[in-house]
């Protein structure tokens, strides 16, 4: 199965990546369609936007407007449930093929993600790669100890919410 396409511009200066698309995601064609993952309340909640009470549309033109894109590590895979355990013969990502000049951080969104990124996808020279605490339901924590975290990281990476939104 294919997954879902890169979402970045060329004013691009963060990738946030999960691993691969849950099965709704791929169903529906939206990343983090499914409630139980957390990540557009977290992100909503890191820029100060309600990005609860929008449109898919609407949450990736935030997104962009803040010069955050979206991807994932494995772009085509085997897999009959939606969890990365169940993941068999992965095409992982070559981030170096994006037409993100300014791009200067990956996020990996969880563990599974970031090993890859360091293990298995390429990436382009002079781009960084931290991780994120996973937004996925199956990553049991409290939602504020989730929040610091992302808010922590997007401090330190200097990464500011659009002024316009």
């Amino acid at each position: 199965m294919e997954g879902l396409s890169t979402i970045c511009l060329r004013n691009t200066k963060v990738i946030i990546v999960g691993t691969f698309p849950s099965e709704q995601s791929l169903k529906y064609k939206e990343y983090y369609s499914n409630p139980a993952n957390k990540f557009w309340n977290l992100l909503g909640d890191v820029l100060g936007i309600n990005l609860k009470v929008k449109g898919y549309d609407e949450k990736i033109e935030a997104l962009l407007e803040n010069k955050i894109g979206l991807s994932d590590t494995i772009i085509q895979c085997e897999r009959e449930k939606s969890s990365d355990k169940d993941i068999i013969n992965p095409e992982f990502n070559d981030f170096r093929e994006l037409d993100c000049p300014k791009l200067r951080i990956i996020l990996a969104n969880g563990q599974k993600a970031y090993d890859n990124l360091w293990k298995e996808c390429c990436v382009p020279r002079g781009v960084r790669i931290d991780k994120l605490i996973s937004s996925s339901g199956a990553r049991v924590m409290k939602y504020q100890e989730k929040l610091e975290n992302w808010k922590w990281n997007f401090h330190r990476y200097q990464i500011k919410p659009c002024k316009s939104l």
